[in-house]
């Protein structure tokens, strides 16, 4: 009989956490100055809208999870920066202007993040800040796709932006 209790008081945890919640949104991913000239001269655009919606969506994922009911006009509100990306393999436009260049050809990739919660007069409820990169090249070992190591990255911060969230602003 006890395992049904137990399992009785997981699942009111549960209901409690999610109905203590506090509406949360997710303001349009912003680029810093350095990236967006390093997207527009180097990147490409087209992988600097994935890295944006990769974020995007790896953070209302992760919100989401931690119990958050995402919408348009929340009183809290989620800000996130691109500070900086570095794909794993050539971009799609690094590989049009560098014939030399191959797809198999490995680098350091990673990002770095930065995001502020702010609750509804404006106030700055938390902040994160997050960067990783790969320590090495390792060609034998080496991420599968462009931005594999990027993505890791994204998913690591968008799940401390939602512990940021849920221990600072999931009751304001």
């Amino acid at each position: 009989m006890r395992p049904m209790y137990l399992l009785a008081a997981v699942a009111l945890w549960g209901i409690a956490q999610t109905a203590a919640a506090a509406p949360v949104s997710v303001a349009p991913v912003a680029v810093a100055p350095e990236l967006q000239t390093k997207i527009t001269e180097d990147l490409g655009q087209r992988d600097g809208d994935y890295l944006l919606r990769e974020t995007t969506d790896e953070v209302t994922e992760a919100l989401a999870g931690a119990g958050a009911e995402i919408k348009q006009d929340a009183p809290v509100r989620v800000e996130i920066t691109l500070i900086d990306a570095k794909p794993n393999h050539p971009t799609f436009a690094q590989l049009g202007r560098a014939p030399f260049l191959d797809i198999s050809s490995v680098s350091i990739g990673g990002a770095q993040l930065h995001a502020v919660l702010r609750g509804a007069n404006g106030a700055v409820i938390s902040e994160v800040d997050y960067r990783y990169y790969d320590p090495q090249i390792d060609a034998f070992t080496q991420a599968a796709s462009t931005w594999s190591t990027a993505r890791r990255a994204i998913r690591t911060f968008a799940q401390r932006v939602a512990s940021a969230y849920r221990t600072n602003a999931a009751s304001s």
